[in-house]
């Protein structure tokens, strides 16, 4: 998929459907046996505007990244 990077930038300052703060951790080589040992959990802000999800540092205004998500239903 092509994009303009500021446009979809500009995406990213309107209303969010569901917006926060969570802790994600990657995955360290093949094994996830010993996750919870492991003190790697990223604190990032997220924001879901409809089908794409942002992803910043807390403290930022740029997103770091973005996800397409496609076939898939948000619930609490």
């Amino acid at each position: 998929m092509k994009y303009n990077d500021r446009e979809i930038a500009k995406i990213g300052e309107n209303k969010a459907d569901l917006e926060g703060v969570l802790f994600h951790m990657k995955r360290q080589g093949n094994d996830w046996s010993d996750w919870y040992q492991r003190p790697s959990f990223k604190e990032r802000y997220f924001k879901l505007i409809s089908n794409l999800l942002f992803y910043y540092r807390v403290s930022e205004q740029e997103p770091l990244g973005i996800l397409v998500i496609e076939n898939a239903q948000v619930a609490y």
